[in-house]
C-alpha cells in the first residue's frame, strides 16, 4: 500500500509542478513577453504550444 501511495504522490507532485509552470508560462504571455524569450528561460516548445492552446490563442 505504502508502495501505491508514493506513486500518487509522485504524480501529484508531478502535474502541480507541470500547473506551475503553465500558470508561469500564461503570465509572461499576457505581459507581452515575446515567444524566443519564454523559451530561452528554459520552457518548452510544446509547453509554451499547450499554454497558448489553454489561453485560446494559436501559437
Amino acid at each position: 500500500m505504502c508502495e501505491v501511495m508514493q506513486r500518487y504522490e509522485k504524480m501529484a507532485a508531478e502535474a502541480a509542478k507541470h500547473e506551475e509552470r503553465m500558470q508561469a508560462i500564461k503570465n509572461m504571455i499576457a505581459k507581452g513577453y515575446t515567444k524566443d524569450s519564454i523559451l530561452d528561460l528554459d520552457y518548452t516548445e510544446e509547453e509554451y504550444t499547450e499554454a497558448e492552446s489553454e489561453l485560446g490563442r494559436e501559437a
